[in-house]
């Protein structure tokens, strides 16, 4: 987040290097996060960018309660010939994931 400052392929390259390092040190075992969020703490005292200390937050957040991942849902869709006019084509593929679908009923129709 910090290095955007022009959008590039190599800040893209380099900023996903960087999250797999970050994410690297959070997989480790207890003690290994303990010493990394002890080491973010340090980092705030001594930081003088007004956005060190949110990616900061941000990480210890991650480290403590990591973000869920998107259950996945399988949905049966049935269509009456009433909504061929919004729904069109056969709807074969029962059930859909809502992975390939979407979240929206937007998505849904748009499929």
């Amino acid at each position: 987040r910090g290095l955007l400052v022009q959008k590039t392929k190599l800040l893209d390259e380099c900023a996903q290097s960087l999250l797999n390092i970050l994410i690297d040190v959070h997989s480790e075992t207890e003690k290994d996060k303990q010493q990394f969020m002890i080491s973010l703490m340090r980092m705030l005292d001594c930081s003088h960018d007004p956005r060190t200390p949110l990616f900061i937050f941000e990480q210890l957040c991650d480290l403590i309660s990591p973000p869920k991942p998107e259950p996945v849902y399988l949905m049966v869709l049935n269509k009456v010939s009433s909504q061929e006019e919004f729904i069109r084509g056969n709807m074969t593929k029962n059930p859909y994931s809502s992975v390939d679908v979407g979240s929206l009923m937007r998505d849904v129709k748009n499929r």
